[in-house]
């Protein structure tokens, strides 16, 4: 079977992923974050998203489901975590998915941040 992205590019989209997973982790109050997603009826995004990068660092199965929540839940940061687990995997199609959601994510969130000023 033929690579359509060659090794080396997919080797970097996963340690892009492992570098991206561990800044989101080191970037956050990890553990309070863990605790209100545990603990709490709501939509927690943000612990959604520390928990699939403490999954996927742990090389723990689940983390794309939690990627995907996040994601849905308009966390900016869970749509690029997708677009490199899918490049890494070959998986062309879902990764030009997810960096388009990436995109749209990205700007949703400039839109909200300019409006609140």
């Amino acid at each position: 079977m033929r690579d359509p992205l060659g090794t080396a590019q997919h080797e970097q989209a996963g340690r892009d992923l492992r570098d991206l997973s561990t800044l989101v982790i080191l970037d956050s109050r990890a553990a309070d974050h863990i605790a209100l997603l545990a603990q709490s009826c709501r939509v927690e995004p943000v612990g959604a998203l520390i928990f699939a990068c403490l999954r996927h660092l742990a090389d723990r199965e689940g983390a794309q489901f939690w990627w995907q929540f996040a994601a849905g839940a308009d966390s900016s940061t869970a749509a690029p975590c997708l677009y490199l687990m899918h490049l890494q995997r070959c998986e062309l199609r879902d990764a030009q998915h997810w960096a388009g959601q990436a995109a749209c994510l990205a700007r949703l969130e400039h839109h909200t941040a300019s409006s609140d000023h």
